[in-house]
């Protein structure tokens, strides 16, 4: 079963984290924590190598709407993503009415 889910607007707050929607004005942290060796190639993706190369990423997340910032409270610092995808899964019938 897929279903669209649009999190416009949506902001879920841990005791340090704000989960919140990406903003043109994230992209100095954004390009600050991509470009670290180690950061992104457990989640599949090289070190940033240019601001522009974070500028042309964070695009793709704002316009995408399914990743969001991860912001820190005490600073307001964004330290890292998190995106969500749709899972394509095949259920056999006996399962199917349980997603």
């Amino acid at each position: 079963m897929n279903a669209n889910v649009d999190f416009t607007g949506v902001v879920l707050e841990t005791d340090r984290l704000i989960i919140r929607e990406w903003s043109e004005m994230d992209l100095e942290d954004f390009f600050e924590y991509a470009k670290v060796e180690g950061v992104g190639q457990m989640a599949g993706w090289n070190p940033h190598t240019s601001i522009q190369e974070s500028k042309t990423i964070l695009e793709m997340f704002i316009k995408g709407k399914k990743t969001f910032a991860l912001e820190l409270k005490e600073n307001h610092k964004v330290i890292g993503s998190l995106g969500l995808e749709t899972l394509s899964l095949s259920l056999s019938d006996e399962y199917e009415n349980l997603v």
